[in-house]
């Protein structure tokens, strides 16, 4: 009597699992993401292509709100839960850095879980910083550079004793990693975004106002060995 109770139960559980009534799906990090029938998941993956989420392109106001949200969340990457509803239920993610696709809402969120899993198994400081961040209504896109500053914990056990614990915040940005990104929000005529894209190649446009800089820097290095020092500050003014 009892084993087939519980084959019964066991049977339905399973059932109603593959059925989608599972409540919760709980992530590393990230709390438990409801996707239960009814759900406001559900109810974004009907209006969308499930597929991609892409539908019509986001206006110039869509764009500025995703980027006032993304200024917000980026920088909490790892000290605080991620904000999932800025996404579409068939988001897609490319990770160049890694070599990594995935389609879907859960696959995302496994990704962004494990990324802050093994950050915080290798260092015992790390920070997400935004560099910055702009629209382009010509992609109908948000576009991120950002830094991720980290420390191991050996690292801070070994320098710690020759600063003053005052100046710990001096010290971590003198003695930490960094790892230095790019990401790219594709942003949808709903205002949510439909692919995110991670490189960390600087893209053209980003180039070349870098190169822009460094040639003006030449120029004012050149002009200082050719007139002389005394007229560096005349010649900076004429360029």
């Amino acid at each position: 009597m009892f084993l087939r109770f519980l084959s019964t139960h066991t049977t339905t559980a399973g059932t109603l699992l593959k059925a989608g009534f599972r409540k919760n799906i709980p992530s590393l990090f990230w709390g438990s993401v409801r996707l239960c029938h009814g759900s406001s998941v559900g109810k974004q993956a009907k209006g969308t292509n499930v597929k991609s989420g892409h539908s019509d392109r986001a206006s110039e106001e869509q764009l500025l709100r995703m980027e006032e949200a993304l200024k917000e969340t980026i920088p909490k990457f790892f000290v605080s839960a991620h904000d999932f509803s800025l996404y579409t239920y068939g988001v897609v993610f490319e990770d160049n850095i890694r070599n990594v696709r995935t389609t879907g809402l859960p696959a995302y969120m496994r990704q962004l879980s494990m990324v802050r899993l093994l950050a915080h198994v290798r260092y015992a400081h790390v920070k997400m910083n935004i560099l910055k961040v702009y629209s382009d209504p010509v992609e109908a896109a948000v576009k991120v550079r950002w830094r991720v500053d980290a420390l191991s914990g050996l690292r801070i056990v070994i320098l710690l004793w020759k600063f003053n614990i005052l100046k710990y915040r001096d010290f971590l940005n003198k003695k930490s990693d960094f790892t230095d990104g790019f990401s790219i929000f594709y942003v949808n005529s709903d205002g949510k975004i439909w692919k995110h894209v991670v490189d960390k190649m600087v893209p053209d446009e980003d180039r070349a106002v870098v190169d822009t800089e460094k040639d003006a820097l030449a120029a004012k290095l050149s002009a200082a060995l050719i007139v002389g020092w005394g007229g560096v500050q005349a010649v900076s003014d004429m360029l």
